[in-house]
């Protein structure tokens, strides 16, 4: 991930420091809440015990 953040300040017209801190908000939000559906990125499982009557 490194080689692409290098490349992006390599391109952008202005520090990108306060995007970085953006996306970094967002992924962690989705790495950590609980995600009912298991995907490739989800977040933690969210697990869910059915009673049986």
């Amino acid at each position: 991930y490194k080689d692409y953040l290098t490349l992006a300040e390599s391109y952008a017209k202005e520090p990108i420091e306060e995007r970085i801190a953006f996306f970094r908000k967002i992924e962690r939000e989705a790495i950590e809440s609980e995600d009912n559906q298991f995907r490739f990125h989800s977040g933690v499982p969210l697990l869910q015990v059915q009673e049986r009557i």
